[in-house]
């Protein structure tokens, strides 16, 4: 009873507050902020699954600006994962456009968040619209299915529209992290086309496999003149048939390389996923490096503003030396300028995490926050079975392997051609003519031709026999022909030279295609064994730096006390500060060498690892 009296209570509460903000606000205004809202809505995979619903009441403070400053959840759906969801949404569509009657510097609004199985549909219906009116200005933010920690990153709903059928790459991300990833893949030119590499291998497919049936074609011909004494009329239609009916296997070869062809382009678009994946980790692991260098920085550079200002209030009270405030304000001008050369490297690399996103440089990045680096993550197997997965699973590898194989069908395809080929060809139809006085009458005509076609060297032979018959309506005169048995004979010397050529060509190809396999195998060992030891040398700087670390801590807290107790200078405490400073900033790049090693050394076994869902 309690629990519907509170129901009620806040019911009242949120239509009370709810339609004060209404009047208040244009209608307008909460339209926009809906639109934008559903713009980044997705519905958690877990809620999904479980068919969790509900609505979560969310009151948001924002400035003149529309920059979210306070967040509160008046009403909870019942589901952890749906508030944080919605939380989520509503700080990702910030900044909102704040309404020209804005006369504070902040104003609150409350807004309900919806999360509806019916409803996801409607959403993923505004969605794709939006993204339609976006596509110009290219900001495609929309993530796809985030969990509560994590999300499955698959492969671009660009490629399952288009039918591609690839076996998806599920690897477990945050779903900043992932939402990045999901706006490389929209913006990512190579993706673009090895996706339309693989229509077009499939439509080769179709056109060899249209060989294995006969040509039929319709023909019509009509003829007008004169002769020395009469005119002349002629008249022929009917339809052509053409089939091989013996190749030597070479459409069974062709089709066969067609599909390796198709394999290759797939495994080609997995290798364009994965480096780009890499080059998405590598910039937003090292952004996340410089912004928390920036950040540790900008929190010493606050302690050393104090202490700057403490040593000018020592001068002039006389309590310390000239020479003792000269030491303050060079360690103070050192921090200022380390701060403004982080500064500048904080902001290249979100330029460059731009740049590997395929964004414009005047655009925003997504709202993301701080992860924390992890110190310690184990890789349990041997460098010999990274290798051997590496070698299994790196889609470069698969990729020459069929290349390899494709080479050496078309090589074979290319021999073939000097092997005798059987072709039938046949017309059905009717056919007249007539001189003079002559009325045009058409008789039934067919022919037979088997053709045999067979190169010898640089040189084409072909002979042909043909049967033809022709059946009258009327027979006017003796000489009319009505069936006759057709023997040619054709030799071309050295009209094939390019034949050689080919076969020349396609054997040099194939030992290349070999070749490249071999050197790839040892170029994956070589990076396989460039990750690996990288990451183990950053994890022995990282327990080393460690260490360091806290040596300084305990020397800045001992000689606080000691100027405390006017044992020690000032600008020795700077001096320690500064140390502890270095050796914060060499523990994140150590960390972040050990994550570059576990990234290459994921990415060199085509991400089969599993490695980077550990970070």
């Amino acid at each position: 009873m309690n629990r519907i009296i509170k129901s009620i209570s806040f019911l009242i509460f949120v239509g009370f507050f709810y339609n004060l903000f209404a009047s208040t606000l244009p209608p307008e205004f909460f339209s926009m902020v809906k639109k934008k809202i559903s713009f980044y809505y997705f519905y958690p995979q877990k809620a999904q699954e479980n068919n969790w619903q509900g609505v979560v009441w969310i009151k948001v403070k924002i400035d003149r600006e529309g920059k979210v400053k306070d967040i509160k959840i008046l009403r909870s759906s019942g589901y952890a994962i749906l508030d944080n969801t919605a939380q989520w949404l509503v700080k990702s569509a910030a900044p909102y456009p704040p309404p020209e009657e804005m006369a504070t510097p902040q104003m609150s609004f409350i807004i309900p968040v919806e999360f509806k199985i019916e409803k996801r549909k409607r959403i993923e219906t505004i969605k794709k619209e939006l993204e339609k009116l976006s596509y110009r200005k290219r900001m495609t933010r929309v993530p796809t299915k985030f969990r509560k920690k994590e999300t499955s990153l698959k492969k671009s709903s660009q490629v399952t529209s288009q039918e591609i059928k690839i076996e998806e790459m599920k690897i477990s991300f945050p779903p900043q992290l992932s939402t990045l990833f999901e706006i490389a893949q929209n913006n990512s030119y190579p993706l673009k086309i090895t996706r339309e590499q693989i229509k077009l291998a499939k439509r080769k497919i179709k056109e060899v496999k249209r060989e294995f049936f006969p040509y039929a074609g319709i023909e019509y011909s009509s003829t007008e003149g004169e002769t020395i004494t009469d005119t002349y009329e002629s008249k022929s239609y009917g339809i052509r048939l053409q089939h091989i009916l013996y190749d030597n296997g070479q459409r069974k070869f062709s089709l066969k390389r067609e599909r390796l062809n198709l394999e290759v382009a797939e495994q080609n678009y997995k290798k364009s996923y994965n480096e780009l994946l890499f080059e998405v980790l590598k910039a937003y692991y090292y952004y996340q490096k410089e912004r928390q260098t920036w950040e540790e920085i900008k929190k010493a550079n606050e302690h050393f503003e104090a202490f700057f200002d403490l040593g000018k209030t020592l001068k002039e009270n006389r309590l310390i030396t000239q020479v003792e405030f000269l030491r303050i304000q060079s360690l103070y001008n050192q921090l200022k300028a380390k701060f403004i050369a982080q500064e500048g490297r904080y902001k290249l690399s979100i330029a460059n995490l731009k740049k590997v996103l395929g964004i414009g440089p005047e655009e925003k990045l997504p709202s993301l926050s701080s992860v924390s680096f992890k110190e310690d993550i184990k890789v349990e197997e041997l460098l010999s079975e990274y290798i051997k997965k590496g070698l299994k699973f790196r889609p470069e590898v698969i990729l020459w392997e069929k290349s390899v194989k494709a080479t050496g069908l078309a090589y074979k395809i290319t021999k073939l051609e000097n092997r005798p080929k059987l072709i039938l060809e046949s017309f059905w139809g009717r056919s007249g003519e007539a001189y003079g006085y002559q009325s045009l009458d058409l008789a039934d005509t067919w022919s037979v031709v088997g053709k045999v076609v067979w190169l010898f060297g640089g040189s084409s032979f072909e002979t042909s026999l043909a049967k033809e018959k022709t059946v009258p309506t009327e027979i006017t005169e003796i000489s009319t022909k009505t069936e006759a048995d057709v023997y040619s004979f054709k030799f071309n010397i050295l009209d094939k030279m390019k034949y050689l050529t080919e076969v020349l060509e396609g054997k040099v190809a194939l030992k290349q295609a070999k070749d490249e396999l071999a050197k790839l195998k040892k170029d994956i060992i070589w990076e396989i064994q460039e990750g690996f030891f990288t990451y183990k040398e950053a994890r022995k700087r990282i327990e080393s730096i460690k260490k360091e670390k806290q040596t300084y801590l305990k020397e800045l807290e001992i000689k606080k006390e000691l100027f405390q107790a006017g044992e020690t200078t000032l600008s020795d405490v700077m001096q320690t500060e500064l140390k502890r400073l270095d050796t914060e900033i060499s523990l994140l790049k150590a960390k972040l060498d050990m994550y570059l090693g576990l990234i290459q050394l994921d990415k060199a076994a085509g991400f089969a690892l599993n490695i980077v869902e550990k970070l």
